[in-house]
């Protein structure tokens, strides 16, 4: 994965971010910027130890670079001592780590030879003074002082903070969880899966990270901060698509800013992963979401412009006959339970040449773009086209049709062969019986 630039870290991504804790002024932050002896003389970690994502260190700003690393076993444990740092890691566990299952080396002599390799390489980090990888009693462990950052210690110091301070100042609690989720790059030692001792680390990094993600999000959404929310909660879907707790805050950020049409384009995203993915239906919460979100549709006089104009690039979701029936399902189960009536308009052309079909094509890809990005259509057959509609009452629906209909006859010369049918929900019956009747 690529990393998005050394300087993104939270102690260089941001000058009014940068150790603001410290009380830095901003005459100090600006030599910051050049170069590692600034760091050095404000106080700042010498020594920079990153775990998300790919493994690396700064000394004094500057990576070490691989052939520094002469030992990989030094490699790995600083890797180790560094996410338990501060704790003191009796030798047993070290070697077990560094040499699991092996009997037939020396593992005492092995580990002080290891940790030796490991001093030398950091030596350039705090010259004149003893190093941060401190040993006593069969011990190991990293000093935790101001010459050392560790960005999952940050990380964790950052949402403990932010937790700590919700209830009495919002506002700090944000910048915390903002700092905290500019430091989760990616997955913890992402280039380490198959070292046994990562996964536990890595899991509990993991949702940590969704845990932060998702309480950020909904304290922007309370703050009327619409798109920053929506922001987060997209990056936490692109790294788990099935977390539908994310669906929820996207889609009541997107109402509160009348984005009605894209919320329901969540809220079907949502509904398709769930039964993709697990055969499931949103839970209450998220459909009465949904349910809000319907009413201020009804009630807004802006829906039908703003789907057409704002989200007419994008375009209605295509979808194949078996997604398409599980969405029809879907409708007709919250129709069932008091949910909001649909359209399902057909499309279909009378003449089979292969000219005509051919045209029918095209027309397929100009309806497609014509409809909104909520909407669903479905290249049933040759010469059927099938159009989900929600979220529209009559007045709405002729908008739609007739849009239809002006994008079909001013770029197609088969248009006089198209016809268009409009089933109501209000008739369910009748939808199925002719739903059952376009051949498969």
């Amino acid at each position: 994965m690529e990393r998005k630039g050394k300087p993104t870290r939270f102690y260089a991504s941001d000058s009014c971010a940068i150790r603001k804790e410290q009380g830095l002024p901003q005459s100090s932050l600006s030599r910051l910027r050049k170069g590692g002896d600034a760091m050095t003389n404000l106080g700042l970690p010498a020594l920079k130890i990153y775990l998300f994502d790919s493994f690396r260190v700064e000394i004094n700003g500057a990576e070490i670079p691989t052939a520094r690393w002469n030992s990989k076993k030094a490699v790995t444990m600083l890797k180790y001592l560094a996410h338990k740092q501060g704790k003191k890691i009796p030798s047993e566990v070290l070697t077990e780590v560094l040499w699991p299952g092996e009997h037939n080396i020396d593992k005492s002599r092995c580990l002080h030879t290891t940790a030796w390799c490991l001093r030398k390489t950091l030596a350039p980090a705090i010259p004149g003074r003893e190093s941060v990888v401190r040993s006593a009693a069969g011990r190991y462990w990293l000093e935790a002082d101001d010459d050392l950052f560790v960005d999952v210690k940050a990380f964790e110091k950052h949402v403990s903070e932010a937790k700590r301070l919700e209830a009495a100042d919002a506002q700090a609690a944000l910048q915390h969880y903002r700092a905290a989720l500019s430091l989760y790059t990616n997955d913890f030692l992402a280039d380490d899966l198959y070292e046994e001792w990562t996964t536990p680390s890595r899991e509990y990094y993991r949702e940590l990270y969704f845990a932060a993600a998702l309480r950020a999000a909904e304290l922007l959404t309370n703050s009327s901060a619409y798109d920053e929310a929506v922001q987060i909660c997209r990056t936490a879907l692109r790294r788990d698509h099935t977390r539908e707790e994310f669906y929820q805050v996207i889609i009541k950020a997107l109402s509160g800013e009348h984005r009605y049409a894209e919320a329901l384009a969540y809220y079907r995203q949502c509904c398709q992963m769930l039964m993709r993915e697990f055969q499931l239906e949103p839970n209450p919460y998220t459909q009465a979401i949904m349910s809000d979100v319907r009413k201020k549709m009804a009630a807004s006089s802006q829906v039908i412009d703003l789907d057409f104009k704002d989200h007419e690039p994008t375009g209605a979701y295509a979808a194949d006959q078996a997604v398409f029936r599980a969405i029809l399902r879907l409708e007709e189960r919250k129709l069932e339970r008091g949910g909001a009536a649909f359209f399902l308009v057909v499309m279909s052309c009378d003449h089979t040449s292969n000219w005509a079909l051919s045209q029918f094509q095209s027309a397929f890809r100009l309806i497609q773009r014509s409809l909104r990005k909520s909407d669903l259509v479905c290249q049933w057959s040759p010469n059927v086209i099938l159009i989900l509609l929600s979220g529209l009452d009559s007045a709405g629906l002729q908008v739609v049709l007739q849009k239809l209909k002006a994008s079909v006859e001013s770029k197609l010369d088969v248009a006089p062969h198209i016809h268009c049918e409009v089933l109501s929900s209000q008739d369910l019956d009748h939808m199925k019986r002719r739903l059952a009747s376009f051949p498969a």
